[in-house]
């Protein structure tokens, strides 16, 4: 009994020593590791897939489906031709008017807020009828026309373009700002899909002439006096197929169909 006694501490000494061992063992395997235990997985990053940019068969498909998605437009006052033979302000302000009254838009104040751009020019190209363009006594009729560009909002950089002639109409009592400022609207519609009307696609389709078969059945005017006024008359056919043959010119380099174009 008294050995058993003595023996005691150093058997109590070893069994501590065991049992350390074993937690020690215990705590060094991951699988048990309190601190492995309470690790997260790491969170799975999902990327949402980016939508491809839309493909354009050709730059007037770009413009048919930008103006036709788009809700907001911005309509640029992109000045006039130095040889305009009208007032560029008046047939900007009657653009925008018929835009306005279409409705299809919201038009906005500013690029920032535009889906899509129309810049309105006030353009003109000139035909020499008599004489050479340097000569002082050349007669040169003035082909004055409507150029819309539709433009990124983001760069500003042309989509399409868009012509339509500014035909005289004044024998008629019609502003031809004004009517060209329709058929311009109507261009506008027809690109974005929109159907015009009959009467609206009967004015982009009748080129007018002028009325030449109003002096010749005059019986009672002199030789002299008819052909003062036959002269200026046919002069002014020559220069309305002169400006038809310019706009048709105008429509071909800017890739715009000739049955599409605006007198065509």
């Amino acid at each position: 009994m008294k050995k058993l006694i003595e023996s005691f501490p150093t058997f109590l000494v070893a069994a501590l020593c065991g049992f350390l061992v074993l937690t020690q063992t215990a705590v060094a395997e991951p699988g048990l590791s309190p601190q492995n235990a309470q690790q997260p997985a790491a969170p799975v990053q999902m990327q949402t897939p980016q939508a491809p940019a839309p493909q354009y068969t050709s730059p007037e498909g770009e413009a048919h489906a930008r103006l036709a998605s788009a809700k907001r437009v911005f309509i640029e006052n992109d000045g006039s031709d130095d040889a305009f033979p009208g007032a560029a302000g008046e047939l900007y302000n009657r653009f925008v008017a018929d835009m306005t009254n279409w409705g299809r838009y919201t038009l906005v104040e500013s690029v920032a807020d535009a889906d899509i751009v129309i810049k309105v020019r006030a353009a003109t190209t000139t035909t020499v009828v008599s004489g050479t363009s340097d000569a002082p006594t050349a007669s040169v009729y003035s082909n004055p026309f409507v150029q819309l560009t539709v433009a990124d909002p983001a760069t500003l950089a042309p989509i399409w373009v868009i012509a339509t002639p500014i035909r005289n109409t004044n024998y008629k009592k019609l502003n031809p700002l004004a009517a060209a400022a329709q058929n311009a609207t109507s261009e506008v519609k027809q690109l974005s899909g929109t159907l015009l009307t009959s009467q609206e696609q009967a004015a982009l389709t009748t080129y007018t002439n002028a009325p030449t078969h109003r002096w010749w059945v005059i019986p009672a005017l002199s030789v002299g006096a008819a052909a003062l006024i036959a002269v200026p008359l046919i002069l002014f056919k020559v220069g309305v197929d002169n400006g038809k043959a310019s706009q048709d010119a105008f429509c071909t380099a800017h890739n715009i169909p000739l049955n599409e174009c605006a007198g065509g």
